[in-house]
């Protein structure tokens, strides 16, 4: 499959969910996050902590969980909670905090109940289970900046961005079969990643 290229300059995850019942935008400005409805005229916040830097961001509507990643000093790790269908937030969990440097990219795999993130720090991608439990390195060589993180359960890849390289991959869940399918220019600073169907999206910073 060919997968069409297209640069982007939003960043915000909209769902809409059959499980929790919600349809709404859910948006970190890098302390708090915040949910947008239809028809509200304001986004409110749903979540923060002082000194927080949220970074990473996804949603699994089926089973009614929001997943970040916080790279504050104080507040660092992954972090799992609950959505109601209004969007608030409830039953927040500290899933990971040990071991993590820089947790810029988080992504879940939905029919696999498994959470994917980048390190920058270690230069790895690593994946564990929606507790926290079950955690290991994908992969590690070859990443110099490694930033947006993506997994396409439908087609069974997993995407990222690597800034360093200047490079957008591919690999299966796994980790397995990994290969570059985008090679961007040197002015290129590629941020979060995005899968829609059969197209890829990409922030460039």
């Amino acid at each position: 499959m060919k997968w069409p290229i297209i640069g982007l300059s939003l960043l915000a995850v909209w769902i809409t969910g059959v499980t929790c019942n919600i349809d709404a935008l859910f948006i970190t400005n890098g302390t708090h996050i915040l949910v947008g409805k239809h028809g509200s005229e304001q986004a409110k916040v749903v979540y923060g902590q002082e000194n927080s830097r949220i970074v990473g961001l996804d949603t699994d509507v089926n089973d009614g969980y929001i997943f970040w990643s916080d790279v504050g000093f104080t507040t660092r790790g992954l972090y799992r909670a609950t959505m109601s269908s209004e969007g608030d937030l409830s039953e927040v969990k500290l899933l990971l905090y040990e071991d993590l440097g820089q947790v810029n990219g988080l992504t879940v795999d939905y029919t696999n109940n498994v959470i994917y993130w980048t390190d920058n720090y270690k230069r790895t991608v690593e994946v564990c289970d929606y507790e926290g439990n079950n955690r290991r390195v994908l992969f590690i060589a070859d990443l110099f900046m490694p930033r947006g993180i993506v997994a396409d359960p439908k087609n069974k890849y997993l995407f990222l961005n690597d800034q360093g390289s200047k490079k957008i991959i591919r690999s299966n869940l796994d980790g397995e079969d990994r290969k570059v399918i985008v090679n961007l220019d040197q002015s290129s600073w590629p941020n979060q990643i995005l899968v829609d169907e059969d197209k890829l999206f990409w922030v460039d910073g």
